[in-house]
């Protein structure tokens, strides 16, 4: 029998529903983890009716670090917040990982990344493990790009998605760079470089900025690729006058 997307996806949640039948196990006040170990954890953030039959302090918030660990906090309980995170830091090592991101199910049963304001008490904890996941999704998708286009012969540079830590806050931000006469997916991160080469082997960085700038002022020079995570084609490079428009006059080299 031909059986549609839909009704499959509701069979297949509807089986995961009956095998979820016994609820979260608490690890502490506020906070819960799957008992199962069947491989299914990821898959049961799509059953918003069972995450909300856990008591919790504010909008349910979820992290599946490997395929056999759920944890799930609220999002107004700092104390349980700073566990979920801590947990699912060490769990993250584990073999299988999945990721080190931390979800809100928030307005229509919708999942959000939840990544507090620095300020947050926790903020930077869940920063941190959100910049190492993605920089791994990354680095796997650099990979497998750059073996397409070594049989396809398409030269396309793969940048790297890298990150800093500022000594003076430990902030974490995550950058790429954009370099002149380059063609080039850059991933997505917090800040890009730009490098004008001079030789062969040097050059330097003529400035930099955030994402959001950089969108805003060469919003025409990127498009997206279509990938998971989202790379962007590059092909020309600012001029001169989009430079001075991007460039933070505090920037400086370190």
């Amino acid at each position: 029998m031909e059986v549609s997307f839909d009704q499959a996806f509701k069979a297949a949640c509807e089986n995961l529903r009956q095998i979820s039948q016994r609820c979260l196990e608490p690890v502490g006040p506020g906070i819960w983890v799957s008992p199962w170990r069947d491989n299914y954890d990821s898959s049961r953030m799509l059953l918003p009716d069972f995450i909300h039959s856990h008591e919790v302090a504010g909008d349910p918030v979820v992290m599946v670090p490997n395929r056999d660990t759920l944890l799930l906090a609220g999002s107004e309980d700092p104390e349980a917040l700073e566990k979920l995170v801590v947990i699912a830091e060490e769990a993250y090592k584990h073999p299988r990982p999945i990721s080190g991101g931390a979800f809100c199910l928030g307005v229509d049963d919708q999942w959000v990344p939840f990544l507090p304001e620095e300020n947050h008490l926790h903020g930077q904890k869940f920063r941190h493990l959100w910049i190492k996941s993605v920089g791994s999704d990354y680095g796997d998708q650099a990979e497998a790009l750059k073996t397409v286009h070594e049989k396809t012969g398409q030269d396309i540079f793969v940048a790297t998605f890298s990150a800093l830590k500022k000594p003076d806050t430990g902030e974490v931000r995550s950058y790429c760079v954009w370099s002149e006469g380059v063609v080039a997916y850059l991933p997505r991160t917090d800040d890009i470089f730009f490098f004008r080469p001079k030789d062969s082997e040097g050059g330097e960085i003529v400035g930099n900025s955030c994402w959001e700038r950089v969108q805003a002022v060469l919003g025409e020079k990127m498009k997206p690729v279509g990938l998971y995570p989202e790379r962007f084609l590059v092909e020309g490079f600012p001029t001169e006058d989009q430079l001075a428009a991007l460039v933070d006059p505090n920037w400086t080299v370190h």
